[in-house]
């Protein structure tokens, strides 16, 4: 199954979270293994991948 990306830009610089589909239950379901990011599951059950700016993680 094809997962769905909705990027959305947050309000502090160098931050961009991404949205998956389809659900999760907790952060734990969401990890995505990157240091970068910082990953949590939203009330309504999707991923968030919150992804740091800085130099270790522009790559």
């Amino acid at each position: 199954m094809k997962l769905l990306a909705i990027v959305i830009a947050m309000a502090l610089p160098g931050c961009v979270a991404t949205v998956e589909m389809p659900e999760c239950i907790d952060a734990v379901d969401c990890d995505d293994g990157d240091v970068c990011t910082a990953d949590r599951c939203s009330k309504f059950g999707q991923c968030i991948h919150t992804q740091y700016g800085g130099e270790e993680c522009s790559q």
